[in-house]
């Protein structure tokens, strides 16, 4: 260093230099060494030492020098080379083991990939029971199976490979090279496959769905009047206003108040008054757990704690999380103390307001509620509007119209009585009307709390005018299910059967349709609210307050109090009178001993969160029993209770008894169940039952039993079931007994085999689980049979049948026997997981039709070779979504026909196409060619989603074969074509042999990925023939198609209006991305593409080529541009580009 002065000796310095000149030869030598070594076995490391320590010597000038140096060097070299033998043994022996290890590394992955599949095989079946429960699938579940589904596809290619090359790797001249290449792939994909075998033990592979919003929430049709209109207006001004917490609605029962609320909770989640908004029914009977359920039910909140004070803490907690917070609790009778539910307001929450509605203003004055909002009657002309357009009264009968404003004004402005009444005469006589003016003037006073008179006179007036005794009874028994309770029409039409309707009707199917109409009826009389779909319906709370008061007297003298939270038998009643008592959803621990009810016919005992002990002389004074509900709460599991439920030997005294439920109990002996020598329905749905007892052989008319989801079932004695010679339906589904004999064994049988069914000639619904398709017997059909729900039915002897699932069978070969017909019926086919399976149907022309099919899902069958002949496919007139996933074996959709059959149907033009197809999915099919002919293409009239992923041999989408094809049409148009995806296609090098121009004409979204073999240049491409006739394309993705020159042509920005999304990646040929120097570009200023936000370029050339002018993009807000390393400008030449928002952005970053 410049300015100081070395100290030492002159001959050690003079040294020291020779040192370090020294040293830096040797370095050099070293990488030379390096780079040797790299390419040959480190063996002999001690003679390139004493080389290297040659080479040493040779560059000292002084002898002692050269001892010393040598000296040095040689312990430094073997420090050195031994440290770099350690690094390079290793990976040499790695590199060598890609070629002389080849075989052992494809066994390896074999075996891995095996483990692989086989762990999918489970992942995939626990995703299909969660969906199935509506639950939501994990992103990362969803993820490692479509990574796994990539791997398989790469797999396959790898097989492929080597098949092709299997002359070189098994004879004398192996392709060392290739070899090692593809060695060293395979190595790298087993490390990959471990690793997904390890990211594949997940602890659960779903979560329960997001909870319904408030806008999920059915509110019926609100309708605005000057009341509403006014209310409404209050309430959003309340809500806005910061000091003001705590909103109370209140009007008379069936005014429209739950509506409204419904529609501002709507209203303030639409304009983001509010993040999130929650709602909870409070009832007469104030159960703060159920109000805290119903409001962690909708903020997807699952509680640990049991009592209703820790339940409250964590509640509040949740609630504090979110910034704005909208709380209505709806139908409050009584004073509400908020902190017990867990509600935050005022200074604890300042962002959380509550809204509540009440028919009693005075329960607001007690909570201390300083802005109470009155919901009020509607005016006379809004009443006689609304009941003039429920009535389908108009103006042209002058008589009818007097009489029909008397009923109005009965109505007292009443929306709900309004609407019943008015629904409820509609195309009556004018006698009919006068008649109802009458009653309702002329009604007595019933008192009824929380209730107008003149809408209990309504509602009353539209049950006397229901047309049979039948729907009346149905009327009131709905009233015994607590208020604003979900009910099942299934549990209605097993209580009214057992009770004794519908004696005229023969079969349960009917009775069930009969209930199904009358359900449907009351809806439509507004006595009745749909709730979720058609098999669940709700009561307003006022038509059910109506409706208890009807059956409390009469001939039906009902007891109702469910719902209660009750903890002890109600000891101030009288029950020696009543003919149904209902006590459901309470916590009842103990029944009482001695009850006299020699009129009870009808008691529901179930859904009690307690665990009910049955003294032993209970049923003793019910004898007249004949509907009996005795299950425990659901959503509870059994698992989780202390002692079984046992039955007491008094139970066998109830000879009348038609239905009994024992649903989600532990159960201990049944056997007594099997002396109720009329029973008609038996419940064990999700019971904890090990043994289904012989005694129940016993009960002769017996039609319908139920042993859904009874996990614990081990046993069910062989001649049990086939001596219940009534059985109409027998439900052993679900996650339930799987332990059928096998029928063909000798040996004599300790459980039920499925030929056994084959005796029950009622039989029609049929739900079973079997693990083994040996548990089939050959001729395993039934004559009346009209719902079978199977997981694996390969013989169909049912002309009702509509749906079929059929998974993991290993050794199932055929689908359906050949000399069977296919029942025309089917509507939905789904196969997975059925290596084995070579066909779906081998038969002859005249037994196959599948007209009505709509659904065909096939997903690994590894052995199937065509999915159906053509005889076949000229059947499926309905089909609307076809799905084939991972079906390796796969050669055609529509296989080839013997000579004679296609020569038939030449003959006789008869059509081949899929008429109604409206989703196209084919997935890992390597050997697939084509997906179909060119005649079936242009039968694709209806098609909206194609997608064809991972087929390694797919040439062309559509094939011009003479034998199939008998149009002349050269333009194909598929006019409904919405989405287009393609991606891993290798060998795709058009979408159709011959001269035929595609037309995409609505094509909205295309992703293309992965086409290495396919042109898009405008030039000799059809894809952009097809895609410049449309104007609809929004998101256009491509991603390593090589081959293409340009983006997007002329013609294809002046016709793409509506492209919003572009991302083009890893196509490392394309040359420009906007080609503008065709004619058709005149205008001095263009805003092209005018409304793209988001533009992605990866790996590309040029940006843009063009004459010199000035382009637009005016709302192009995303702009990402990346490795782009020979881009010199966004656009090349005297363009000017506009990118004024995308601009601004990059600008502020």
């Amino acid at each position: 260093m410049e300015g100081v002065h070395d100290t030492r000796p002159r001959g050690e310095c003079y040294r020291h230099a020779i040192i370090q000149e020294t040293y830096g030869q040797l370095c050099g030598h070293i990488c030379s060494l390096h780079s040797v070594m790299c390419c040959c076995f480190i063996s002999r490391k001690a003679l390139k030492i004493q080389r290297i320590k040659r080479l040493i010597v040779c560059n000292c000038t002084s002898g002692k020098l050269n001892r010393d140096m040598s000296a040095v060097m040689e312990a430094i070299l073997t420090s050195v080379v031994s440290k770099v033998g350690e690094y390079m043994v290793e990976p040499t022996i790695r590199q060598v083991r890609y070629m002389v290890c080849f075989n052992s590394i494809i066994k390896d992955l074999m075996t891995e990939y095996e483990s692989l599949e086989s762990m999918q095989d489970e992942v995939h079946n626990l995703v299909q029971i969660a969906e199935r429960n509506a639950e939501e699938i994990v992103k990362n579940v969803q993820k490692w199976l479509d990574d796994v589904d990539s791997i398989k596809l790469e797999v396959r290619s790898f097989k492929d490979e080597i098949e092709a090359n299997k002359r070189c790797i098994n004879g004398w001249c192996p392709n060392w090279r290739w070899r090692y290449r593809l060695g060293k792939k395979l190595t790298k994909k087993i490390t990959t496959i471990t690793g997904l075998q390890q990211t594949g033990k997940f602890n659960s592979v779903s979560h329960p769905a997001p909870p319904p919003g408030i806008e999920l929430l059915p509110s019926g049709n609100f309708m605005t009047f000057e009341s509403t209109k006014s209310a409404f207006i209050q309430i959003i001004e309340a809500l806005r206003d910061d000091k003001t917490n705590i909103i109370g609605v209140y009007g008379m029962g069936g005014v429209g108040k739950t509506t409204l609320v419904k529609e501002v909770g709507k209203r303030a989640k639409e304009s983001e008054l509010f993040d999130q908004v929650v709602m909870a029914v409070v009832s007469q009977t104030i159960k703060i757990k159920e109000i805290q359920g119903q409001i962690a039910d909708m903020l997807g909140l699952r509680f640990d704690e049991e009592t209703e004070t820790g339940r409250a803490g964590r509640l509040c907690l949740r609630l504090k999380k979110e910034k704005k917070i909208l709380i209505i609790l709806d139908d409050v009778w009584k004073h509400l103390n908020l902190a017990e539910i867990g509600i935050p307001f005022g200074v604890d929450h300042r962002g959380c307001k509550i809204v509540l509605t009440s028919r009693l203003q005075q329960v607001f004055t007690s909570m201390g509620i300083q802005r109470k909002i009155a919901l009020n009657i509607i005016s006379k002309e809004e009443a006689w509007a609304l009941f003039k357009e429920n009535a389908s009264v108009g103006d042209s009968n002058q008589a009818l119209n007097d009489v029909a404003m008397k009923v109005s004004r009965e109505c007292q402005g009443l929306p709900i009585a309004i609407v019943t009444v008015g629904r409820t005469l509609r195309d009556k006589s004018l006698d009919e009307w006068e008649e109802a003016a009458q009653q309702l003037s002329m009604s007595q006073h019933v008192v009824i709390e929380g209730v107008n008179i003149d809408v209990y006179k309504c509602i009353k007036l539209s049950y006397d005018y229901l047309v049979s005794e039948e729907a009346k009874l149905c009327f009131l028994y709905c009233c015994l299910f607590p208020e604003d309770y979900a009910i099942d029409v299934e549990d209605l039409c097993r209580y009214v059967v057992g009770k004794g309707l519908f004696q005229d009707v023969d079969t349960i199917e009917k009775a069930r349709r009969k209930v199904r109409i009358i359900t449907n009826n009351l809806k439509a009389s507004c006595l009745l609210l749909n709730h979720d779909g058609e098999q669940f319906f709700r009561m307003h709370d006022v038509v059910r307050d109506v409706a208890l008061q009807i059956a409390s007297k009469g001939k039906h003298t009902f007891m109702t109090q469910a719902g209660f939270s009750l903890k002890k038998w109600p000891e101030k009643v009288k029950f020696g009178h009543c003919t149904a008592i209902s006590l459901m959803a309470n916590e009842l621990c103990e029944l009482p001993d001695g009850l006299e009810c020699p009129k009870l016919e009808t008691l529901l005992l179930g859904r009690n969160k307690a665990c009910v002990s049955i003294p032993a002389s209970f049923f003793e004074g019910m004898k007249g029993l004949r509907v009996l509900d005795l299950s425990h709460s659901r959503g509870q599991e059994w698992p989780k209770m202390q002692d079984p439920l046992l039955l007491p030997q008094s139970l066998q005294l109830l000879t009348n008894l038609r239905t009994l439920y024992l649903c989600d109990q532990r159960l201990g002996d049944v056997s007594v169940v099997g002396k109720l020598s009329k029973l008609q329905f038996l419940s064990f749905f999700n019971c904890e039952i090990y043994e289904l007892p012989n005694e129940i052989g016993e009960l002769s008319n017996l039609r319908l039993l139920d042993l859904t989801d009874c996990r614990a079932l081990e046993r069910i004695p062989a001649g049990v079931i086939s001596r219940l010679s009534k059985l109409e339906e027998l439900c052993i589904g679900g996650r339930s007994f799987k332990r059928w004999e096998v029928a063909s064994t000798s040996r004599e049988q300790s459980n039920v085999s499925l030929s056994e069914l084959l005796s029950l000639s009622h039989l029609t619904v049929l739900a079973v689980f079997m693990e083994d398709v040996l548990c089939l017997p050959k001729d395993f059909h039934f004559r009346n049979l009209k719902r079978k729900l199977c997981n694996i039915v390969p013989v169909l002897g049912s002309p009702y049948l509509e749906k079929v699932e059929i998974g993991h069978c290993n050794k199932l070969e055929f689908f359906q026997h050949e000399h069977t017909p296919l029942p025309s019926t089917l509507k939905e086919l789904n196969f997975s997981y059925l290596p084995e399976l070579q066909w779906i149907w081998k038969g002859p022309a005249h037994l196959a039709n599948l007209q009505n099919l709509e659904v065909l899902r096939v997903r690994d069958c590894r052995g199937l070779m065509n999915l159906f002949p053509l005889h076949l496919a000229q059947s499926l007139v309905q089909l609307r979504i076809l799905e084939i996933r991972m079906c390796e074996g796969l050669i055609q959709i529509i296989g080839d026909e013997d000579h004679q059959v296609r020569q038939s149907s030449l003959n006789h033009r008869q059509p081949v196409g899929f008429p109604k197809l409206e989703a196209l999915i084919v997935e890992g099919c390597d050997k697939l060619k084509s997906l179909f002919s060119i005649t079936i293409a242009q039968g694709l009239q209806q098609l909206k989603e194609l997608k064809v992923v991972g087929a390694s041999e797919l040439e062309e989408l559509f094939s011009e074969e003479t034998k199939f094809d008998v149009g002349n049409e050269k333009e194909i148009v598929l006019p409904e074509l919405s989405y287009l995806e393609l991606r891993q296609l290798p060998s795709l090098i058009s979408f159709c042999s011959g001269s035929y121009r595609f037309i995409l004409p609505f094509l909205a979204e295309l992703q293309v990925e992965d086409l290495p073999g396919m042109t898009m240049g405008a030039s000799a491409d059809l894809l952009y023939t097809m895609l410049s006739q449309g104007k609809n394309l929004r998101v256009l993705n491509v991603k390593r198609c090589n081959k293409s020159c340009a983006v997007f042509p002329a013609k294809f920005l002046v016709n793409s209006p509506d492209l919003k999304e572009v991302t083009v990646d890893d196509c490392n040929q394309i040359q420009e991305i906007f080609q503008l120097d065709e004619p058709i570009i005149e205008e001095e200023y263009m805003q092209l593409l005018s409304n793209l936000n988001t533009l992605n370029l990866s790996q590309e050339k040029e940006g843009v080529t063009g004459n010199g002018k000035k382009i637009e993009l005016p709302y192009l807000k995303e702009l990402l541009l990346q490795e782009l390393p020979n881009l010199i400008s966004f656009c090349s030449g005297s363009f000017q580009f506009v990118l004024s928002v995308a601009e601004r952005r990059f600008q502020g970053e």
